[in-house]
């Protein structure tokens, strides 16, 4: 009997621990869902607060867009004048090949 009692005995033991590790393992997936709510949660908060931010500087930001504007529509003129250079070294290959 007391073979039968050492394998009861580790029997009980090896169920009490897979008892412990699926308790822990429950205990750890609830954390874990639990952080990341609060991440959820943390985020919408940051967001809301880029939102703030931004409602509170967009006018100075629309004075900066206004001056970037202004910038890019000097560019605008140099793609321009570069898109004919293009088309004259065209036309001038065209003379060239008797075309």
């Amino acid at each position: 009997m007391a073979f039968f009692d050492s394998v009861r005995s580790k029997l009980a033991d090896f169920g009490q621990d897979v008892a412990n590790q699926t308790k822990a393992m429950a205990e750890t997936a609830k954390l874990k869902e639990k952080i990341a709510s609060e991440e959820k949660e943390l985020n919408k908060k940051y967001q809301a607060l880029g939102r703030a931010y931004y409602v509170r500087q967009a006018s100075a930001r629309a004075q900066g867009a206004r001056l970037l504007l202004e910038d890019i529509s000097a560019f605008e003129g140099i793609e321009n004048s570069l898109k004919k250079i293009s088309e004259l070294n065209q036309d001038l290959e065209k003379v060239k090949n008797g075309g």
